[in-house]
């Protein structure tokens, strides 16, 4: 029987958080074979012994796959914290992997996988791309790129016998190469480059934060898709600015306690969490909280359901479905 190949793409910076998220896939897919590979740019030897210990802990193979700095220097990268070059290393996988791995799953380090992925991998994606779930955030913007589809990258379904075969990894870098200022990068040229040859999965393979925002007023199917997948969600994707390794934010995720327990039962339960802000920021966060919870402010970000502190069970299940506070 074949395994589940598993893909990810780190460098240094973001490396705990992918053994973060190894971790939650790990410990809820327990009875599948998986075989995972890390595409990875400037890993330090600690961390990699790390992924090292963690294959050893779970009995399976991780693959440490590095991408040579010629392949991927030469493209820019946007100017956001959380943006690295290792943007670009899932468009080089159908290059970098071994020609026998025909398709893998494709997940980004900001996210918890928190239920069993063999649905996701039995989606058929024989004759397109990859397979990938709606981008709540890019509605508009793909208007003017004139693409039928907005889906979020975090997490794909890869035909890597599709992008071989079809030349996606080098459409996809040649048109970069010629587009200045993108915002997006690897999604703006996947956008362009595959337009109806991908198929659009169920959200709860990668439920983004943004589904979870008051402002959105979603309607129709996606409204009740949204409500049956906060309590049945496989993939969390923590998409927004607010990451849940950050100590300090305006608005906390609501599934933050979430990411916080596979933390703490993963090899990097250690590394500390991120102290972006500084003492005066910090006050202005103590009054900005005070003045949304009197009511003089609303919040910058309202999500549809409350903060979702979880009772960890020995086993590592979680406790209290989550409940609406209001209609979505």
């Amino acid at each position: 029987m074949k395994p589940i190949n598993i893909l990810c793409a780190t460098d240094e910076k973001f490396a705990p958080y992918c053994g973060i998220m190894l971790t939650s896939l790990l410990e809820n897919n327990r009875n599948h074979q998986l075989c995972t590979y890390i595409l990875v740019r400037g890993l330090s030897a600690k961390n990699s012994s790390l992924f090292s210990l963690l294959a050893e802990r779970y009995n399976t193979p991780i693959h440490i796959v590095q991408v040579p700095d010629e392949q991927i220097a030469q493209y820019p990268v946007p100017q956001f914290s959380y943006w690295s070059c290792a943007n670009y290393f899932r468009l080089l996988a159908p290059e970098l992997l071994p020609p026998d791995v025909e398709r893998v799953i494709y997940l980004d380090s900001d996210m918890i996988v928190d239920g069993d992925i063999e649905s996701l991998w039995n989606e058929n994606v024989e004759n397109v791309a990859f397979g990938a779930v709606l981008d709540p955030l890019f509605s508009d913007e793909i208007l003017k790129w004139h693409h039928p589809y907005a889906y979020n990258t975090g997490m794909l379904l890869m035909n890597l016998v599709y992008w071989r075969s079809h030349s996606i990894t080098e459409r996809c870098l040649d048109y970069i190469k010629k587009t200045p200022n993108m915002q997006i990068v690897d999604q703006e040229a996947l956008y362009h480059v595959v337009v109806e040859d991908m198929v659009l999965l169920p959200i709860r393979y990668n439920f983004q934060s943004a589904f979870l925002l008051q402002e959105r007023q979603w309607e129709g199917s996606l409204k009740t898709e949204i409500e049956e997948t906060i309590c049945s969600y496989v993939i969390l994707h923590y998409s927004l600015v607010a990451k849940p390794w950050l100590k300090y934010s305006y608005d906390t995720h609501p599934y933050r306690f979430k990411y916080l327990y596979y933390r703490s039962i993963s090899l990097w339960k250690d590394y500390p969490l991120v102290n972006n802000w500084t003492i005066p920021q910090r006050f202005l966060l103590l009054l900005y909280r005070i003045a949304c919870a009197i009511g003089i402010r609303q919040r910058s970000q309202t999500y549809i359901i409350p903060d979702q502190k979880y009772a960890i069970k020995k086993d590592g299940a979680t406790t209290n479905a989550p409940s609406l506070i209001s209609s979505v």
